[in-house]
């Protein structure tokens, strides 16, 4: 990937979501609580008004997510997954 791919992309926070996600809210996210509605993120730190699975914001994360501007970890995973999907195809 190239430096102003890499930029792009780090500054959108491209993210690959976890094979089990279909869309992104804050019930799958791992800043909150789902028994009391709160959201730990340093920068929301309370609960939800409405519910988990409606919400969502710019802070939502899963510590499964892919970031493919990210260190080489996630970017061995990316090729990886980039060899299969060829050989699928």
């Amino acid at each position: 990937m190239n430096k102003q791919k890499t930029s792009i992309y780090k500054k959108a926070d491209l993210i690959v979501l976890p094979e089990n996600i279909v869309g992104t809210n804050c019930a799958n996210c791992k800043w909150i609580n789902l028994e009391s509605n709160y959201c730990s993120h340093p920068k929301i730190g309370l609960v939800l008004s409405d519910s988990a699975e409606r919400m969502c914001c710019a802070y939502w994360d899963n510590d499964k997510v892919v970031r493919p501007w990210g260190d080489s970890v996630y970017k061995s995973v990316i090729l990886v997954k980039a060899k299969i999907f060829k050989k699928e195809k």
